[in-house]
Parts: C-alpha cells; structure tokens; sequence
C-alpha cells in the first residue's frame, strides 16, 4: 500500500503500523511519530481496546441494553475499527452505530476501499494479527450505521453521544489540540453519553483530571509492553457494573 503521508513498518508482533514521513515541524530533531507501540500493533489493540470493548457489551448485557454508539478518534490502519466490527458482528442482539475520526482522507479512502473487496494485503494481515474474520466483518461493516468523519475539532457534532470510546491520537507532542483540558472537556460533555466507557493508551495527569471533573471513575491500567502506564473510565450506570472491567 503506497500511502503520501505514511510508511508502513512491521512492529515486534509481525503486525504493520504507520510512521509519519515528516517531523513534526515544532520539533524536527525528533524521529517522526508512530501509530504504535513497536512491541506489537496487534498485540496493543487487543489489550487497550478489544478487552475493554467486550466488556462493555458484557456490561449491556447485564445492564438489559442493546443500543450502543461506539466512536474511535484516529481511524488509521483500522485496527480498532476491525476489532469493533468483529466482536459486533459476534452479538447481534446489539443495535450499534460507529463513528470514526480521520483527518488523513487517504486512510480513509484505503480502508473504506478493501471493506468494499478492494484488495489490500495489509488489511488482511492485520485481520490475520487480530484473529478476525475478514469475510465477516466486510459483510457486517456494509450493513453497520457507519459515519467516517474527518477531523475532530471542538466544531464537531454528532447525532448520538458515544458510550464506548477508543480515544486513540497522536500524543501531544504531535495532536497537542486532543490533549488540552478544554478540549478533553467539551468532547467528555458534548459527544459522551451519561453512560460511557472511555479507553487509551495514555495516562497523563490532565486527561485524569478531566475525567474526574465529568464524572468518571479513572481506572489506571498498566500500559502496553512497558510502556508506564494506560487509563480505562467508566461513566454513569457502567460504574455499579466495573467489577467486569477488572480483568482488562
């Protein structure tokens, strides 16, 4: 997959991830930034995001409720999207829509195009590291309400508020405006439901202050791979039920 933005790396795990071409421009001595954890793309989806995410449909499930909006703020090579719509498709009882944040229009465009049966051999080795079902979750993504949306700013609005979020940007040192307390803010009170459940591999001081201050119970998880540390919040009616996210 040739890509303008992006070079495409294998990580430890033998799953591929994206490297930025350019530094960022603030700080050009620095390596440009990658999508993932080089100790394994797959390996870190399936434990910041998928192991969270079945636990919110277990958590429905106890809970009597089969409606849910789930949102992922960095599309990129589609792995959470992937692992959504693998676990959705395994629970058809839940009635789902899925919002996704791109501001890179040829991920975008890539990914939208191998759902469609374009092929791609990144994507099915990426469903191959995750253990999904590619024929599955192409079939299920045409018929899942799904917007994909391109930049995420505090402009944004959307139709339903989010009860599962994969909060999944660049860091601060390349998506600085993601990570500001005005900006965690407005997404935690604008595009959050009462209800929610709130995952990413970041942990710092400011995102757990938001949180507290907009009614979530922070849960510190370690971070992947040795990285320090990674974060998991629960909101609302998922705060009675958190004794099944503690196996994540």
């Amino acid at each position: 997959m040739d890509l303008k933005s992006f070079v495409i790396e294998l990580t430890a795990d033998g799953s591929p991830t994206l490297r930025l071409k350019s530094s960022n421009a603030l700080h050009p001595e620095k390596m440009p930034e990658s999508m993932h954890h080089s100790g394994g793309a797959a390996a870190e989806t399936l434990y910041i995001y998928t192991g969270p995410f079945k636990n919110t449909l277990q958590a429905l499930s106890e809970l009597k409720q089969n409606q849910l909006s789930v949102g992922v703020v960095g599309l990129g090579l589609g792995y959470i999207e992937l692992s959504v719509l693998q676990n959705l498709a395994a629970n058809p009882a839940i009635s789902a829509n899925l919002t996704s944040f791109e501001k890179e229009a040829e991920l975008v465009e890539a990914f939208t195009a191998w759902l469609n049966g374009k092929e791609n051999k990144t994507y099915d080795l990426i469903c191959e590291k995750l253990s999904a079902d590619k024929n599955k979750i192409q079939n299920y993504s045409r018929l899942l309400d799904w917007k994909k949306l391109g930049e995420l700013t505090a402009e944004t609005s959307i139709l339903q508020p989010f009860h599962f979020i994969a909060y999944d940007a660049f860091s601060q040192f390349t998506d600085g405006p993601l990570w500001t307390d005005e900006f965690l803010d407005f997404f935690l009170t604008q595009l959050c439901a009462k209800d929610c459940v709130f995952a990413t591999y970041a942990c710092t001081g400011n995102l757990k202050r938001a949180l507290q201050r907009n009614g979530f119970l922070f849960i510190k998880r370690p971070g992947f791979s040795g990285k320090r540390d990674a974060t998991l919040a629960l909101r609302g009616e998922f705060i009675a039920l958190r004794y099944l996210f503690q196996s994540v």
